[in-house]
């Protein structure tokens, strides 16, 4: 990670915003089997070299996000401290019941089932799940792979959706209103001290149980770093924003404490994809 105060990340449109693209879905069902099981769940993460992420980058962001998840994270919703794993491409899968491996790629292609991205581990086992870098500079990689562990494990089987005082329905994605963004993105991320004397690695901030709260008046804060408003329902930062379904069933994303409604971009309607993952599952409740 570089260790300069401010390292704005490559993105080229509002969408790219969002991070990385995804394909998480196996991945997901193990952290939700962990979950039900009341067990920690291992996450082993290797750096494919189609990524462009240099080894030490790749390393301290693991370390960094192995922190995040085991102090902030996992007490913030009330869940065992996962395992991190640091794997090198043809390591054997970590041992344990509930393990998941991650590969980090420079690109996914459209179909999320092209066998040229199920390279298989030492153990002969595919990889469970992709995040890849397209669209984001090493400094810009530590948040983007912690803001997609972050949003796993705190609801990995993308159940979790509040409904609003006006009937409109958002989904439980920690990452998204806390989105970093502009020329000082840092000022926007939680500073991880991994303990090398490099500087800190710069980590995705997120929401806690109260962003979920209707009409909350307790002045808990809604964000790890505490920089959103606590008086208002479901607040946004100003590169953050939110999936939302209206009253009248119309998808758009929610930009900034203004609300500017943005049509979903064609990531977003991929089947594969939380917000639709969420939407499936909603679906099936209401039938």
């Amino acid at each position: 990670m570089d260790a300069s105060p401010d390292t704005v990340p490559i993105r080229k449109s509002p969408s790219a915003m969002r991070g990385a693209p995804v394909r998480m879905r196996a991945m997901r069902a193990i952290a939700a089997r962990a979950i039900a099981a009341g067990a920690a769940l291992t996450i082993g993460a290797v750096n494919d070299p189609s990524s462009g992420i240099s080894e030490e980058t790749f390393r301290r962001s693991v370390l960094a996000c192995a922190i995040q998840l085991q102090r902030d994270v996992a007490p913030e919703f009330s869940l065992p401290a996962p395992t991190v794993v640091i794997m090198s491409p043809g390591d054997a899968r970590p041992a344990g019941q509930h393990v998941g491996v991650i590969s980090v790629v420079g690109e996914i292609p459209n179909d999320p089932t092209a066998q040229g991205f199920h390279t298989p581990l030492g153990s002969g086992d595919s990889f469970d799940g992709y995040v890849s870098t397209e669209g984001v500079d090493e400094g810009g990689f530590s948040e983007c792979l912690s803001h997609e562990l972050l949003e796993m494990l705190a609801d990995p089987d993308c159940q979790t959706v509040y409904t609003a005082a006006d009937g409109s329905k958002m989904p439980l994605e920690p990452g998204d209103p806390c989105q970093a963004g502009g020329p000082t993105p840092n000022a926007w991320r939680v500073p991880i001290d991994i303990g090398d004397g490099k500087g800190p690695v710069w980590v995705a901030n997120f929401t806690t149980k109260a962003w979920g709260l209707v009409g909350d008046k307790s002045g808990a804060k809604k964000d790890f770093l505490g920089l959103m408003p606590v008086d208002v329902d479901f607040p946004i930062l100003p590169f953050g924003y939110v999936a939302k379904t209206l009253p009248n069933g119309t998808q758009t994303d929610v930009f900034g404490p203004g609300g500017e409604l943005v049509k979903l971009p064609e990531r977003k309607l991929h089947q594969e994809c939380r917000v639709q993952v969420r939407l499936a599952e909603m679906r099936k409740e209401a039938a």
